[in-house]
């Protein structure tokens, strides 16, 4: 008999993506189930309600995730924003533009990088007559000022990599993958989609040059897309099991980190597989090689050959599904 069962408690941040996610479904819904898309606003509104009730500091579920999320003041301002945007799009009720207002790196001084992209984007697109025209403004101006910088620093590197998202971070490391398009970012799509500068597509096209070849392996990070893409996914129990198929079509691992650097975190892989025994079995050593060139297809090189799903698969579908719909122009 089941006496536990692993369910997650209720939080915040959970919630407010939910509200988020509700609100945005039923604006696509609207044209299609009205009565659905009605249930979904009305549970994307109790949702916001229930963040709203418990962010007090005297509030003992408020202290109880903070317990354990030492982080949870900064992340829910950007879950809040996120979630504002969405249902002030939904509703046009002027209480949410408030939330915005009180929660989005827009009012606040700005600098090169965005920790709120999406909101900012989402917030800028807004129609006529709803939102603060200045913010708005403001939102073109901060996504596109980033977009010209990350294209400015593409061409100081030898493949044209161009950073999405933001270029603080070393260009490849845990966090940021030469495998995704963009590097999991969107910033050049949204420079163009807000402006239709054709500088803006060029360099969104760029993003996804190298992780489809455009690098010293002539490599496709994704299975089943070009003649010679990665073949071994880190995927240990299904290939024990056999259930693993020959190629997992659609897989994008992580990729090379800059292992010479960090020679930490895949330094059970030197030891035991690279050259383990009498005979060493990569001349010249691993951590010597190039970044560019350090990527070892061969399924039991963990960070190299595995994946989240949401965080290189998913946003290389949206990315490449933006580049195939998009009319021409």
């Amino acid at each position: 008999m089941l006496k536990y069962a692993g369910v997650y408690t209720v939080d915040h941040d959970t919630t407010l993506y939910y509200a988020a996610t509700a609100a945005r479904a039923a604006r696509v819904l609207n044209s299609f189930d009205r009565k659905l898309a009605a249930e979904y606003l009305e549970s994307a509104r109790r949702a916001w309600a229930w963040a709203e009730a418990h962010t007090k500091d005297d509030d003992p579920i408020y202290q109880k995730v903070l317990s354990f999320d030492k982080d949870l003041p900064r992340t829910l301002r950007h879950r809040r924003a996120m979630a504002a945007v969405e249902l002030l799009a939904a509703t046009k009720d002027p209480a949410y533009d408030a939330a915005f207002k009180q929660s989005s790196e827009l009012t606040a001084k700005g600098n090169l990088y965005l920790d709120q992209p999406g909101d900012d984007f989402a917030y800028a697109r807004l129609p006529d007559g709803l939102g603060d025209p200045e913010l708005k403004k403001r939102a073109v101006e901060r996504i596109t000022a980033y977009a010209d910088h990350a294209i400015a620093l593409s061409r100081k590197n030898a493949f044209d990599v161009i950073a999405g998202m933001r270029s603080d971070f070393p260009l490849i490391f845990c966090g940021r993958y030469f495998s995704t398009p963009g590097q999991a970012g969107f910033s050049l799509v949204y420079a163009y989609e807000l402006t239709k500068k054709p500088q803006y597509l060029a360099a969104a096209v760029q993003g996804s040059n190298y992780c489809l070849g455009a690098n010293p392996d002539n490599l496709s990070y994704c299975t089943g897309i070009g003649s010679n893409y990665q073949h071994f996914q880190f995927i240990i129990d299904a290939q024990v099991t056999g259930q693993m198929p020959d190629v997992l079509i659609g897989h994008i691992p992580y990729g090379q980190g800059n292992e010479g650097k960090s020679q930490g975190s895949n330094s059970w892989v030197q030891t035991w597989l690279l050259n383990y025994g009498p005979f060493k079995k990569m001349i010249p050593n691993w951590y010597d090689w190039p970044v560019n060139e350090q990527y070892i297809d061969f399924a039991t090189l963990a960070l190299h050959n595995e994946n989240c799903f949401f965080q290189t698969s998913v946003p290389a579908a949206c990315y490449w599904f933006w580049l195939h719909a998009r009319q021409s122009q």
